[in-house]
């Protein structure tokens, strides 16, 4: 009876206890994280005005998979593995010398296939720019801010 279901619903409820699962089988590519990262992950650039000029640059995956950010960690051999916010975990690849020598590599050659790939072609400018030492000067640091904000085609909508 309708009753005993809901009784039956609330101890399974009550007794479940999230568990993270991984296929320690799992065979981790480069195609598997793109796609992993087209819908779970960020890019993320943050200029600070301050004196001296402070840049954060960064990529990140977020999940409430530990394990699974753990693979990826596994996978690549860089980057951390962070509390993102509570129960919540990120796999972190952060800051400039990091980004020039592994995140280059890994977003130069593979265009994602969504939304997400203005951002990766913003992201790879920036790099660019980081590799000249360019935000270490006015103007380096104002082509980033202009790529930064720079929203492209992907942002129109077609009535427009």
């Amino acid at each position: 009876d309708l009753k005993e279901l809901e009784n039956l619903d609330l101890r399974i409820l009550l007794s479940r206890k999230d568990v993270s699962y991984v296929n320690t089988n799992l065979e981790m590519s480069l195609n598997w994280f793109l796609g992993f990262f087209e819908a779970e992950g960020n890019f993320y650039v943050k200029i600070r005005t301050t004196d001296p000029v402070d840049l954060r640059i960064a990529f990140k995956v977020t999940q409430k998979n530990k394990p699974l950010l753990k693979k990826i960690q596994s996978f690549f051999g860089f980057g951390l593995i962070q509390v993102e916010r509570p129960e919540i975990w990120k796999y972190n690849v952060e800051g400039i010398k990091n980004v020039t020598t592994k995140a280059y590599s890994i977003f130069r050659n593979h265009p994602l296939k969504g939304k997400k790939n203005l951002e990766r072609v913003k992201f790879l400018s920036i790099i660019r720019i980081l590799l000249k030492n360019g935000h270490k000067t006015t103007q380096g640091l104002e082509k980033i801010q202009k790529i930064q904000n720079w929203r492209g085609v992907f942002n129109k909508h077609p009535n427009e």
